[in-house]
């Protein structure tokens, strides 16, 4: 069996140690995705200091290709009926030096996740930060995460 991470009685994170490095890596991919001007969703980047956001891009296929379609050249997204288009979706988090919120955004038919969700979680994270510095949002404390020994196979 194997270990996965769990929430505590009190609120914490426990991470499995084997599982630790991929939280590690992802801690910095997600920064780059958006403030990295290679990233995908750098257009949607919070670029007031101390309010980044990290997130990640992504895309669900709604229609299945054919193998003729593959052959002849796929469609692009924009060039297909409103219902085949692909789901758009973003997920992130903020601010990235001390992680307060987070949010995933779809956007059914969107697209590409960086064109149509990442603005949106963009609008979302800025203005809850901007109002939890206004003092019109409540802090939640922040998670502790804490590595955990593996236990069993």
């Amino acid at each position: 069996m194997k270990s996965r991470p769990r929430i505590g009685e009190t609120g914490e994170l426990h991470i499995p140690t084997d599982m630790k490095h991929a939280v590690e890596f992802h801690g910095d991919g997600m920064p780059a995705v958006v403030n990295n001007i290679h990233g995908t969703a750098y257009r949607a980047r919070i670029e007031e200091d101390g309010m980044e956001m990290a997130g990640k891009t992504g895309t669900a296929q709604v229609r299945r290709i054919t193998r003729a379609e593959r052959l002849t050249g796929v469609k692009k997204n924009e060039d297909l009926p409103w219902v085949e288009r692909d789901h758009a979706l973003f997920i992130a988090f903020a601010p990235v030096s001390a992680p307060r919120y987070a949010c995933a955004v779809v956007v059914e038919h969107g697209g590409g996740g960086s064109k149509a969700a990442a603005p949106l979680a963009h609008d979302i994270l800025l203005e809850i930060q901007r109002r939890a510095a206004e003092g019109q949002v409540a802090e939640a404390p922040a998670p502790r995460v804490i590595a955990t020994e593996r236990i069993g196979e």
